[in-house]
């Protein structure tokens, strides 16, 4: 019995379609979940969606359109997929009023937070520290200050892997940081309301040796599927 969670994808414009790194399915499929890819539609179709799912993962990609939470582009912002922004928030939002629960990745996290209310820095440079222009995806420490995340990652300070040149600025008032770098950057974040699983972490834990948070999202959602009947239950044979 394997809960549907649903995936994000990016847009692949040379063939007018989408692509998505393996990894992403091949750890919920490892976490007993049934990974469906989820192209950006109409808007309308979005609290549809997340009805049908049991769970939600974002993941990585490019910027986010500064025009989304209120500012102009500036001159470091790269690749932005406006019609992916809307329509992944658009899924985050059904979501959080449906009470199923999302894991978002990298990107997929900044995403969150931009849908709940918040920002990001649009480029590491801006960041009122002195910081290189992106984390470039060697190891480094992360503190972390929620012990289920913790207890995740099998300690308080792991090391991770995160790549990226924008991140968490504002964090939205019904979220928490969870975790953050040496740097102060912000690396993790979850939903204030402990009775919701909506996580976010920088680094790209598809990609790292602990399946631990696809597993957690992978059990929440089967939680989910048991309050609310099977209908969105695959039985494998």
């Amino acid at each position: 019995m394997r809960p549907i969670i649903g995936i994000t994808v990016a847009e692949y414009q040379e063939y007018q379609g989408i692509k998505l790194r393996q990894y992403y399915y091949h750890r919920l499929w490892q976490a007993d979940a049934l990974p469906i890819l989820l192209p950006p539609l109409p808007l309308e179709a979005a609290a549809i969606t997340i009805a049908k799912l049991d769970g939600l993962l974002l993941s990585g990609g490019g910027d986010i359109d500064p025009r989304i939470f209120g500012e102009q582009a500036q001159p470091l912002l790269r690749h932005v997929e406006y019609e992916r922004d809307i329509w992944e928030i658009a899924l985050v939002k059904a979501a959080w009023h449906q009470n199923k629960p999302v894991l978002g990745i990298c990107r997929g996290m900044q995403l969150i937070n931009v849908a709940l209310g918040g920002n990001v820095w649009q480029d590491l440079t801006y960041y009122p520290q002195q910081l290189p222009a992106e984390h470039d995806g060697s190891e480094h420490q992360v503190f972390i200050i929620q012990q289920q995340l913790a207890t995740i990652m099998r300690g308080n300070s792991p090391i991770v892997n995160s790549f990226h040149h924008q991140a968490v600025r504002q964090i939205a008032s019904v979220l928490e940081v969870t975790a953050t770098a040496v740097d102060g950057v912000v690396e993790a974040i979850s939903a204030k309301d402990q009775q919701r699983c909506m996580i976010g972490v920088q680094w790209h834990p598809e990609r790292m040796d602990n399946n631990g948070l696809f597993a957690l999202l992978a059990a929440e959602s089967s939680r989910i599927y048991a309050a609310n009947g099977e209908a969105n239950i695959i039985k494998s044979e």
